[in-house]
């Protein structure tokens, strides 16, 4: 059972992590099973085992953890910063992550480090009912989280002498989105269904808030300029709101440092399976799966308890539980704007939701916390492909050309600006 709160507050995480909102957290303290002997989960097998038993593990420490969270991601990240700040301060929170921190911002296919991080429930055009009501929740309560998050990060450099480190989060919740529309397409074609704005009403007036709003080629372009001239249209989108989706993880880490979370990171802390007896988590299997596999035997293991267990592993869920979970890659790129380019004024000024692509301009920020380039006046991230089925971490010619050819298309002035870096995510979906 969940207060509103809680409830809420996982869904805010899900809408900064993919662009589709899913769900990919599982909470396993307990289940229907109420066999005697263990129950282990792994690779989406369950079985029973008389013999398999946490004692043929080396254990970690002599704690107890009360909650181990697999996956350091955005959501693994918010629930520990949560159940640290907001729940029980004295809880003892372990995140385990199989990739290395110092890889993350490098060569990292975790949602969170490649997601465009639109939080952008009515750009999506979601049909009315609970996922959408639970995704306008979660924005309007994104400002409280962002400041939650930030105050945590600034404490986390000021206690480590790094007064100077930049914590924003990259949060923009002005100007709103804009999906063109060429003659003919699925934007075109959309209207918003009847009484769309009807939970969106302001309440210090009792009037409804407009949530998208027609406006002709004129209007349109008035917006944004460099749009293509056969642009017939677009639905404007005023509350849907962007954060950068890399900072906020890497101010999630900082403030979960902060607020006393234990982060164990590296291929030996890659949980390859889930302890359940009598109907309860006991505990995680962790090791270097490749080691493991090559030697056969349990050598590489290490066992750690815990009273409870949340699955926040994305795409890999499936690897730890019996769940319908399968990854979407998607490629994606940044161009640079030099300051040369338009007298140094941005060359977009809202996050553009096309039918086949997204561009999303961002603020003057290196996202890999190197020092900012004095040359560039914006950074626009383009994407991104869909590709169901594969745990695929290669960019290619054909999923570039794609994004490339729907985004010149959109915006032609993109054409001879300079492509800095490309990159692939997994979607959990």
């Amino acid at each position: 059972k969940m207060n509103r709160k809680a409830a809420t507050i996982l869904g805010f995480l899900f809408l900064g992590t993919v662009e589709l909102p899913s769900f990919t957290i599982a909470f396993t303290t307990t289940t229907s099973q109420t066999t005697t002997a263990p129950l282990l989960i792994s690779s989406s097998r369950l079985w029973q085992s008389s013999t398999q038993s946490s004692t043929k593990y080396p254990t970690v420490g002599q704690q107890r953890r009360d909650v181990i969270i697999v996956g350091s991601g955005l959501a693994g990240l918010s629930c520990a910063l949560y159940l640290k700040t907001q729940v029980d301060p004295s809880r003892h929170v372990t995140i385990l992550e199989r990739q290395d921190n110092s890889h993350q911002t490098t060569d990292s296919t975790l949602a969170s480090m490649a997601a465009a991080g639109m939080l952008a429930p009515h750009s999506e055009r979601l049909p009315k009912g609970p996922l959408l009501d639970l995704c306008l929740t979660s924005r309007e309560m994104y400002p409280d989280f962002v400041e939650l998050v930030q105050g945590w990060a600034s404490a986390a450099t000021t206690k480590n002498d790094n007064s100077n480190e930049d914590v924003n989060v990259g949060f923009h919740a002005s100007g709103g989105f804009l999906a063109p529309a060429f003659a003919g397409d699925s934007v075109a074609t959309w209207a918003p269904p009847q009484h769309y704005d009807d939970n969106d009403n302001d309440e210090s007036n009792g009037k409804t808030v407009n949530t998208a709003l027609w406006l002709d080629e004129t209007q349109v372009r008035a917006q944004e300029p460099q749009l293509n001239a056969q642009v017939v249209g677009g639905w404007w989108f005023p509350q849907d709101a962007s954060v950068d989706a890399r900072k906020l993880t890497q101010s999630l880490y900082k403030a979960c440092i902060a607020a006393g979370v234990q982060i164990l990171s590296g291929p030996q802390y890659e949980v390859q399976a889930i302890d359940i007896r009598q109907g309860h988590c006991h505990g995680v299997y962790c090791g270097d799966r490749s080691k493991s596999s090559s030697n056969n035997n349990s050598n590489n293991n290490i066992y750690m308890s815990c009273n409870a267990c949340l699955i926040a592993n994305g795409a890999w869920m499936r690897n730890l539980l019996p769940v319908p979970m399968e990854p979407h890659k998607g490629q994606s790129l940044k161009f640079k704007v030099p300051k040369s380019l338009l007298d140094g004024q941005p060359l977009l000024q809202r996050v553009l939701f096309a039918q086949d692509v997204y561009i999303v301009p961002k603020a003057n920020n290196n996202n890999n916390g190197d020092t900012d380039d004095d040359d560039t006046a914006q950074e626009i991230i383009v994407g991104a492909t869909v590709e169901a089925g594969a745990f695929d971490n290669h960019v290619t010619p054909a999923g570039l050309l794609h994004i490339l050819q729907h985004a010149l298309q959109l915006v032609p002035a993109l054409a001879h600006l300079p492509i800095v870096e490309t990159w692939v995510g997994l979607r959990p979906t």
